[in-house]
């Protein structure tokens, strides 16, 4: 039996407890090379060069044919085209800024009868928190060891992303022997999977490199902040 993989994830715009929603948790992703490899190991007596280019023309025609109006039904889906904006009369021409042509499509009854018979499975709930997977100073280009006062950290890994509006949001360097946390005021660069902050001024010795965020991958704001820390020490010389 086919099997698909859920993850649960806090539901942020709603106020009751234990209220998650579900995405499908992928097994990777298929092109036509993989289309091929597949046919071929199913016993096709076709080359894989050749199916590869069956199946290339067949996406081309279907695209050059959505493009000049037709709809397309397949095994798989079916294709049509929809118009979005307002029209004030017959003899409206089309303005591009509001008139756009939308490619819609809907699962064929085939698939639809191949997902109903798939075994669901929910995994748990998904890590939602930030994770930090290399730090670099961009001076010295140093990783994961020496950093550079008044110049530019490079953070690198996943849902770091600095949002929202508690106080405690941003990036900390905690002095290890004063147990200080200093507070990085300068982001440069703020990208889900790469923050530029530039450091402060900071004296010799170790720190640890901690982010705290309410930023979530589904572009809304969670209601409290989630942290992580960098795995290892940091030093200033």
């Amino acid at each position: 039996m086919k099997e698909i993989s859920l993850l649960l994830y806090p539901n942020n715009i709603s106020n009751q407890k234990n209220d998650y929603y579900a995405q499908v948790r992928y097994v990777g992703t298929i092109t036509n090379k993989d289309i091929a490899d597949l046919m071929i190991a199913e016993g096709s007596e076709y080359h894989k060069e050749s199916i590869i280019d069956i199946l290339t023309r067949c996406d081309r025609i279907k695209m050059e044919k959505l493009a000049e109006g037709y709809k397309i039904n397949t095994e798989l889906f079916q294709f049509h085209l929809s118009v979005k904006g307002h029209f004030n009369a017959a003899s409206n021409g089309i303005d591009p800024e509001e008139h756009q042509i939308k490619l819609k499509f809907s699962a064929s009854k085939r698939m639809r009868e191949l997902l109903a018979k798939s075994k669901v499975r929910i995994l748990g709930l998904a890590n939602t928190k930030p994770k930090i997977g290399r730090v670099t100073d961009l001076t010295t280009k140093s990783e994961n060891k020496l950093i550079t006062p008044g110049q530019v950290l490079q953070i690198e890994g996943k849902r770091l992303k600095i949002r929202g509006d508690d106080s405690s949001v941003g990036v900390y360097l905690l002095d290890k022997k004063s147990n200080e946390r200093i507070k990085c005021k300068q982001v440069i660069g703020n990208e889900p999977q790469k923050l530029l902050i530039l450091l402060p001024d900071l004296q010799g010795g170790e720190y640890l490199l901690e982010v705290y965020t309410q930023f979530a991958m589904n572009r809304k704001l969670i209601n409290t902040t989630v942290s992580t820390s960098f795995h290892l020490p940091l030093y200033v010389k």
